[in-house]
């Protein structure tokens, strides 16, 4: 099967991505145990060449779907995000032009970023992070097993923060930088609907800079499907 990605004089693979208007090159590298190695696109939400186009990117997605809402629903957006020290910056730009951009159409329309979800191995060490004692009630979680880890996670946060901010707002988007598996994405939407009741799965959409996409269905996977929309698509390719 041919490669997506490219390959530099000093032996080096590559993927070339366009993002506003920029090419940027996304170096390979080899993840997974031996005899299921595979080889992805690294992207690097952090690097300002990444961070500053990609939120301009995803901004012009929120937008093109905000203004398809109705007008109730368009004046108060919230926006999700999973815990990422990498991420964080990018998805604090995306509310900030986001915002910007939804006041010129209505000056009363609101655009905030939930970002005080909370992973860790066990439940006792959510819930330490969060600041809550063992037997503290105002606490919700899932579990999940993102790519990155070999184990399952723990996802948690305070119930009664999230509950009051989803009661505020009308519309609500899971933004992250990469959908894989969609297992952290499917962890967030099951703690909104623990918290918000089964009203809030109709107003769950998903925005991310890129979908991994395996080399062998690269072609036919569609950058909207499903709920989740994304500005590019990288692909895995298996090594061995």
């Amino acid at each position: 099967m041919p490669t997506y990605f490219k390959c530099s004089p000093e032996g080096q693979y590559y993927y070339p991505v366009k993002i506003d208007g920029q090419v940027i090159d996304l170096p390979g590298k080899i993840v997974g145990p031996d005899g299921k190695r595979v080889r992805l696109a690294w992207l690097r939400p952090e690097l300002a060449e990444i961070c500053q186009p990609g939120a301009a990117e995803m901004t012009k997605i929120l937008t093109r779907l905000i203004g398809s809402l109705e007008e109730a629903r368009a004046a108060h957006i919230l926006l999700l995000t999973p815990p990422s020290s990498k991420s964080g910056t990018m998805m604090e730009l995306v509310a900030e032009q986001l915002n910007e951009a939804m006041q010129q159409q209505n000056p009363k329309s609101e655009v905030n970023l939930f970002n005080a979800f909370v992973k860790g191995d066990t439940e006792a060490e959510v819930r330490k992070k969060l600041g809550l004692t063992a037997h503290d009630q105002d606490f919700e979680y899932v579990e999940y097993q993102p790519i990155t880890s070999p184990v399952t996670k723990i996802l948690g946060v305070r119930k009664s923060k999230l509950k009051k901010v989803l009661e505020q707002h009308e519309q609500f988007f899971i933004v992250d930088d990469v959908y894989s598996t969609g297992a952290t994405i499917d962890a967030i939407k099951k703690l909104m609907i623990k918290v918000g009741g089964q009203s809030a799965r109709e107003k769950i959409q998903t925005v991310t800079l890129a979908r991994e996409v395996d080399a062998e269905k690269f072609e036919q996977q569609s950058l909207s499907e499903s709920g989740v929309h994304s500005v590019i698509k990288i692909p895995t390719e298996l090594v061995d």
